[in-house]
């Protein structure tokens, strides 16, 4: 996020607005799946502008994070499940499925 306020992709308003509220919103409810939500436009930014600016970039990529969810696809599904589970989506679904 720091490269592309530097390069003048992002406004610096907002990218100071945006760490300064997901600081408040982490110090005042501590989870960690809450964490992983705020992160998610710091880590697909880059790939939106490397879409307009650098479409060559952006296939090089989305080539490279597709190979490395190939390769360790478990660990991206235990992380997007402990999301789920740490955000309370999973919890009904358990519950559903136990006798």
């Amino acid at each position: 996020m720091a490269y592309l306020v530097g390069a003048g992709l992002v406004p610096e308003g907002f990218a100071w607005s945006w760490a300064v509220g997901s600081l408040v919103l982490l110090l005042r409810y501590p989870k960690k799946s809450l964490s992983m939500l705020l992160q998610v436009p710091a880590t697909f930014a880059p790939f939106y502008y490397a879409q307009k600016l650098a479409p060559e970039a952006f296939w090089e990529a989305l080539i490279w994070a597709f190979l490395m969810l190939l390769l360790d696809g478990r660990r991206f599904l235990g992380v997007v499940l402990e999301f789920m589970e740490d955000a309370g989506l999973l919890a009904s679904a358990r519950r559903e499925s136990r006798p």
